[in-house]
């Protein structure tokens, strides 16, 4: 028979819930892992607020890669990096690597741009090879 005061333990209090619901609903989620408590801010929503991930190194060969394909695809009619390009229809990507330091974010962010910023009017690069997204990608991480 199990007594009141293990079922008190099993069964959080009202307040513990509010506050559960209060973060998830702020983009706090549980952290990964058996037995796992502690929890981590984060949403593709919100990219800047994931945790930073471990530096990537750049390789200048898939960076030169990137900014040619960049250049190819005509990005810079939509968007302007360093204070140049003529479009202003995209963000600024300058600091885009700081800003959203993650490569599968940036992945996802080419294949499915509403999928991680919600309302972009992006097109869709998932037509591109894996390798050549692997290289657009590492040249926006260069875009400190």
């Amino acid at each position: 028979m199990v007594s009141s005061d293990e079922k008190e333990e099993r069964k959080p209090p009202a307040r513990s819930m509010t506050i559960m619901v209060l973060l998830l609903a702020h983009g706090y989620r549980r952290a990964d892992g058996p037995g796992a408590v502690a929890l981590q801010r984060g949403s593709a929503r919100h990219p800047a607020a994931n945790p930073p991930q471990p530096a990537l190194s750049l390789d200048p060969t898939q960076v030169a890669a990137g900014k040619a394909l960049f250049a190819r695809q005509d990005c810079i009619n939509c968007h302007r990096v360093g204070g140049k390009g003529g479009g202003d229809l995209g963000p600024d990507l300058s600091g885009t690597g700081t800003r959203n330091p993650d490569l599968d974010w940036q992945i996802r962010h080419l294949k499915e741009p509403s999928s991680v910023e919600e309302g972009s009017t992006m097109p869709s690069y998932k037509k591109l090879s894996e390798a050549d997204l692997r290289a657009l990608a590492i040249y926006m991480l260069s875009l400190k």
